[in-house]
């Protein structure tokens, strides 16, 4: 895509590769500002795995990328040249899908990841180029929406990429995200593994339908291929990108399991021994849960029954429960939370079956690709992927949880606690006087007054001490 010139910078005195973007005779101006757009994007990215964009410079009507200069040679000629080692492969693949994590995490999509796109340089390490320039050139003639595959606009669409590795959303002009990154990742990994593409044709509309079909396995095709890196290339592979890796991270994580299982019998062996020691922290935790279960459910009764006996004012004798009936009240205030869980779970299921479903429409699946893209932008831009900052928002949502109960609760704790039990306490007794007698007829109520009480109660016991 373009020429490209090796110069060096007389400020820093390095060498630097020039890429010539635009010629005089398609030098259109929103071209060149989505061109500057996307090249400043790309500027984002720092990352050992992914070549350097210092600057883009204008000279006789010409627009230059400036680029950092990678020594060493394309994936594509190392490939023609020698057979790549199946270790070596899955190293370079992780290498990639840990370049690819850090560019989708500022939100640049490649678009055009194949092995000329791919330097591996002197130390055996890669980098990868052309980050933001492909996406610059399509999404300046591009229209993002569906596109009839035999229009004249699809066909133009095609030339904007390498057929052979791209996505089948890509072919067909669909909206793309980060995954059909990971789909051109899997098609590399594919031919450095089986030394052949998973596509035979060269075609657009061939490799198209070959997606659609089955795809060969890498295992089929070189028995030297591990069964588990078959399987990630193959997941990598899927047609529907919502069974495809969803993020790059989690194919790195699953190419450096694969890593790990080639690292040879010593490694196996100390593998072994730290999968024997977890599986016995986790029986040890097993049993430790099991042992305490019965505390806490009893814990968890005696809390409910002070609760019940704080708020209605039972004190004495007649607040005395035996010891079993701590079970019965845990048991039956675990009851309510169950069951909202479990309708909670079914109607989630139900939702996404409908939503399954509505995919069949073009319309309604165009809308959800443009959905689930925007929610991968918000998530990237909110850095969601990294497990701290989205411990933190879940705390934050807790917190906030927390404050709107206490809120709810606060009014009618300072005003209206007291009248609020003895009208529960009228609800439930009656007029009658406390017996002993009565009591049997308080314990069976709904589960839901269980956490009603407890919440009431300390409420209750707050708003008191406040007041003295």
């Amino acid at each position: 895509m373009g020429e490209v010139f090796l110069a060096r910078d007389p400020r820093l005195d390095r060498p630097v590769a020039l890429k010539c973007v635009l010629s005089r005779e398609i030098a259109a101006t929103d071209l060149r500002d989505r061109i500057i757009d996307e090249a400043r994007a790309a500027a984002r990215i720092t990352h050992p795995g992914i070549a350097a964009v210092y600057d883009v410079v204008e000279h006789d009507s010409r627009t230059f990328i400036v680029m950092e200069y990678v020594r060493g040679e394309s994936l594509d000629a190392l490939l023609r040249r020698e057979p790549i080692p199946i270790a070596r492969a899955v190293e370079i693949g992780w290498q990639l899908a840990d370049a690819l994590g850090a560019a989708h995490r500022v939100e640049i999509i490649h678009r055009d990841l194949k092995p000329a796109n791919v330097q591996v340089t002197p130390d055996g390490s890669v980098k990868i180029l052309d980050f933001g320039i492909a996406m610059a050139i399509a999404s300046a003639t591009t229209t993002r929406t569906r596109t009839d595959p035999g229009s004249a606009a699809a066909a133009e669409k095609l030339h904007q990429g390498t057929p052979p590795y791209m996505s089948p959303e890509q072919l067909l002009g669909l909206w793309v995200d980060q995954r059909t990154d990971l789909f051109s990742l899997a098609v590399v990994l594919f031919e450095m593994a089986t030394g052949r593409r998973p596509f035979e044709s060269a075609n657009p509309f061939d490799i198209l339908l070959a997606t659609v079909r089955r795809v060969p396995r890498a295992d089929e095709i070189d028995a030297r291929v591990p069964s588990r890196l078959a399987d990630v290339i193959q997941t990598g592979l899927s047609a529907d990108p919502a069974t495809r890796y969803q993020t790059a991270s989690e194919m790195a994580h699953a190419l450096a399991d694969v890593r790990e299982e080639l690292a040879g019998p010593a490694a196996h062996e100390h593998d072994k021994t730290g999968k024997r020691a977890r599986v016995h922290r986790r029986q040890s935790i097993v049993a430790g849960v099991l042992l305490a279960i019965p505390a806490v459910l009893w814990g968890l009764g005696w809390i409910m029954t002070a609760a019940f006996n704080i708020t209605l004012g039972r004190y004495g004798a007649f607040a005395a429960e035996p010891a079993s009936t701590y079970f019965l009240w845990s048991a039956r205030s675990l009851v309510a939370p169950f069951a909202y869980a479990t309708l909670a779970t079914g109607a989630l299921w139900f939702a996404r079956v409908i939503l399954q479903m509505l995919t069949l429409s073009r319309s309604a699946g165009t809308a959800r690709q443009r959905a689930a893209a925007a929610w991968t932008r918000v998530a990237a831009r909110l850095s969601l992927y990294d497990p701290v900052v989205f411990e933190a928002c879940l705390v934050a949502l807790g917190v906030l949880a927390l404050a709107i109960i206490t809120l709810n609760f606060n009014d009618s704790c300072k005003h209206g606690a007291a009248a609020s039990a003895r009208r529960l306490r009228t609800a439930l007794c009656g007029s009658a006087p406390q017996t002993k007698e009565r009591k049997s007829s308080i314990v069976p109520f709904s589960p839901c007054s269980c956490w009603y009480f407890l919440v009431v109660s300390l409420t209750r016991f707050v708003c008191e001490d406040d007041g003295r």
